[in-house]
């Protein structure tokens, strides 16, 4: 893996991953229940390993099946990357007509994405209906695969406010809108010959940059309601893959009955393609089936890696389930696997009481990206409950260090809960140092001088020279990689 890291790359898949987040939320308001289809589409986790993906859409609702490609950005429009001289990197491949393409702006500022709260919906059909009316821009570069963005006109006002009315015109229609902000009524006048449909009705409030009135595609889609109940299992018979998959992954998160289980196992006797076959086994055991073992047996066949990379990435959801950590835990510990593949296997580790020690163990390989990945999954989910379990592990000045750089790179803790850590531990020599350490470099702000002095009378001449110059022990390599980790981990 390379840790000298693409940082605009990062911010790229950042809004990507806030975005498809903010359009689960909005449409699971409306009555969806949405899950991801494609993996990692709400993760902003960069890996290196490639994948080869089926050419499907970002999110499935489990009610009425419509799938939905999420597409967040900076400046508003209806664009897709296109490339004309390969079918599967097309702009609508994978997309059925009856599939949602959803578009929504999204800004940055020294807190990260902000996702409008406007998502504009459109079904595939309506953009393929007009795409003789977009406009392809100029080439990308080799390494976007010289694709070009294919862009449908739209109307995208600049400001906050509501439609006043709306005229029909032999040769236009003007769509009046009042501005919040109290500026002068504004018209927008959409000529016929543009090809525009009106997207408002009067009355309608509109957000700046974020909603578009008008535009080429035939409609926006309204997905305020989910009143139909989708059959996912009919999907196993397509001869289509992408079907295929998506009806496997639904099943997998819908309630248990012996009907979907036959189906699911009975497709598993006969799929070839390796991706929806490891899907069965992750529907399979979500759904209680014991398969762990052939699931295993299965994914470590394989010879592809990306194939072994996924399986760790199913693992790493299924974590709730004890077998699935058990294996995460061996697979980032075994030297013979691919690092990246360890590493995947540290990060899906959840971070809890109960595997706090083998995390730690993790931390201390010799591998800088498997121990990185398992820092830094500690540091981002570790709270006051598991500082004393923490201190248990440190058993050498190695865990020690480790202890210190997780807990002072940690947004979750707190002082209170340190200090009373330092008495918990305050009978071994090497936890009362760490810990005394950790009150040091964690500043001084927030902790109580008098109540410090008191509990730790032989470290507080330490603790105070720390107060004011502070330096981990983890190397400085680690240190930067962890940094980058850090900000995929949402």
């Amino acid at each position: 893996m390379n840790f000298k890291a693409d940082w605009s790359f990062l911010e790229k898949i950042s809004m990507g991953a806030v975005s498809s987040r903010e359009v689960i939320k909005q449409l699971n308001l409306c009555g969806h229940q949405i899950i991801e289809l494609e993996r990692y589409s709400t993760s902003n986790k960069i890996w290196s390993t490639k994948i080869k993906r089926l050419r499907l859409p970002d999110l499935i609702c489990l009610k009425c099946g419509r799938r939905i490609e999420s597409r967040a950005k900076l400046n508003l429009a209806v664009r897709m990357s296109d490339n004309e001289n390969k079918p599967d990197r097309r702009w609508d491949a994978g997309l059925n007509d009856k599939d949602i393409v959803a578009f929504i702006q999204c800004s940055k500022d020294e807190n990260g994405w902000h996702p409008a709260k406007t998502v504009n919906y459109f079904d595939a059909k309506s953009m393929k209906d007009t795409v003789g009316r977009s406009k392809l821009g100029k080439s990308k570069s080799v390494g976007e695969g010289a694709e070009r963005d294919r862009v449908w006109p739209t109307s995208i006002p600049s400001k906050d406010g509501k439609v006043t009315d709306i005229i029909t015109l032999a040769d236009k229609v003007q769509i009046k809108v009042k501005y919040d902000d109290g500026s002068r009524q504004y018209t927008y006048s959409i000529k016929n010959d543009k090809g525009y449909h009106v997207y408002v009705n009067v009355g309608d409030h509109f957000e700046a940059n974020a909603t578009m009135i008008a535009g080429v595609p035939t409609n926006k889609t309204n997905m305020d309601s989910c009143c139909t109940t989708y059959d996912f299992l009919n999907d196993l018979r397509s001869t289509v893959k992408e079907i295929r998959y998506a009806g496997v992954k639904a099943l997998g998160h819908l309630a248990k009955n012996s009907t979907n289980i036959n189906g699911l196992k009975n497709l598993l006797l006969t799929e070839v393609d390796h991706r929806i076959k490891l899907e069965i086994y992750a529907s399979l055991l979500r759904l209680g089936e014991d398969l762990w073992d052939e699931f295993k047996c299965y994914a470590m066949s394989i010879n592809e890696e990306m194939y072994k990379f996924e399986y760790v990435l199913i693992l790493g959801e299924l974590s709730a389930l004890l077998k699935a950590v058990d294996e995460l835990c061996r697979i980032a510990l075994d030297s013979n696997y691919d690092s990246e593949l360890r590493s995947a296997a540290a990060w899906g580790v959840p971070v809890n009481i109960d595997t706090l020690e083998n995390l730690m163990s993790i931390a201390c390989v010799e591998d800088d990206s498997v121990a990185s990945h398992a820092i830094t999954n500690i540091i981002e989910n570790i709270n006051d409950t598991l500082i004393c379990k923490l201190f248990d592990t440190v058993t050498n000045e190695e865990l020690g260090g480790i202890a210190l750089k997780i807990l002072t790179d940690s947004d979750n803790i707190s002082k209170e809960a340190v200090e009373s850590t330092y008495q918990v531990v305050s009978g071994d020599p090497m936890k009362t140092k760490w810990c005394a350490m950790t009150i040091g470099l964690m500043g001084a702000e927030g902790f109580n001088k008098d109540k410090v002095r008191l509990i730790a009378p032989d470290y507080f001449d330490t603790i105070r020279n720390l107060w004011d110059y502070s330096k981990s022990t983890v190397s400085d390599y680690r240190t930067g990689e962890i940094e980058f980790l850090r900000k995929q981990s949402f």
